[in-house]
């Protein structure tokens, strides 16, 4: 199936930065350089269109094309930032701040601007010091943060859309099953074999939802890292 890349701007100017949350294993995958795409289930599927088609892939490209040309991509447009939310810490003796307060308190101490205390990233263990007295001032690492919670002052992973597009979740190639950040510890070329081991990714994190039998529409976020 040909795919229409997405040049169509309804939305905000491009260029902005929007949040976009990742799982440990594909956090991983990004800093490891081995991630530079995503499929995200559009919230709201698509009709299928009552006219008759001579084929499936007919209808789908029809249906495509609407996406494309009428719905906005939540993700933004080639140029514009995602920056990556996923699960840290901090210090135990702000567990009971949430990001706005922690942000709040640096501010009334002076600190305006940047990272306002000590992180560790659950997805590697990464830490990123604050100061010289961290353990002094802040305790040791407390409480597990969802990523959901994550402001863009603690984040780490800052990434440029290259291109976006709309397609059926099942019409992912081989080649895309590896810029997914899958990682087979058996090298095979056939596009089952890579398709397989997605399809098992995908069901591990949307299957109660969205599972690949249903075979949703998705946007499909081509991306490149930019290194802070």
């Amino acid at each position: 199936m040909t795919m229409h890349r997405s040049t169509h701007k309804t939305g905000p100017e491009i260029g902005i930065e929007r949040p976009i949350a990742f799982n440990a294993q594909m956090v991983n995958a990004v800093l490891e350089g081995r991630k530079t795409q995503t499929r995200r289930v559009l919230k709201k599927q698509p009709t299928p269109y009552s006219i008759q088609h001579k084929s499936q892939e007919e209808a789908d490209l029809v249906t495509q094309h609407g996406i494309m040309e009428y719905m906005t991509s939540p993700y933004g447009f080639p140029g514009d930032k995602l920056w990556v939310r996923e699960a840290w810490r901090t210090g135990s003796e702000l567990d009971d701040k949430n990001a706005t307060e922690i942000m709040e308190s640096a501010h009334d101490a002076g600190f305006t601007a940047g990272q306002y205390c000590p992180l560790k990233y659950e997805a590697d263990g990464a830490v990123r010091p604050w100061g010289e007295c961290d353990l002094d001032d802040f305790g040791p690492f407390g409480r597990y943060r969802h990523g959901r919670f994550m402001p863009r002052w603690a984040s780490r992973i800052l990434l440029e859309v290259t291109d976006v597009r709309a397609e059926r979740l099942q019409a992912i190639t081989a080649a895309d099953c590896k810029a997914e950040g899958i990682e087979l510890t058996v090298p095979k070329d056939s596009d089952g074999w890579w398709r397989s081991h997605f399809q098992t990714l995908w069901d591990s994190i949307n299957g109660e939802k969205h599972p690949w039998e249903n075979n949703p529409w998705v946007w499909v976020v081509e991306f490149r890292r930019i290194k802070q």
